[in-house]
């Protein structure tokens, strides 16, 4: 499956906070990144550990330690977080 990079100008702490779901109605809101139903709970509540929104800055260093332990050495490490940027 092909992944793609979202930026948002701000990272939501909950789904009621982000501009990726859809209110259908009171019962039935959706998140769009997912295709999941959003109960109250994660709705109101802190953002569900399903959801694949993260900070960038992390993303980038969890990019970095994946390229380490594949044994990628630091200038590839760079040629891969570069095209992110």
């Amino acid at each position: 499956m092909a992944k793609g990079i979202l930026l948002l100008d701000y990272l939501p702490t909950r789904c009621a906070d982000c501009e990726l779901r859809n209110s259908i109605s009171i019962d039935n809101t959706v998140c769009h990144v997912n295709m999941k139903s959003i109960n109250d709970s994660e709705y109101f509540g802190k953002k569900p550990s399903w959801c694949s929104l993260r900070d960038r800055d992390k993303f980038i260093e969890d990019i970095r330690c994946r390229c380490y332990e594949m044994g990628l050495d630091e200038s590839q490490t760079e040629i891969i977080v570069s095209e992110l940027n």
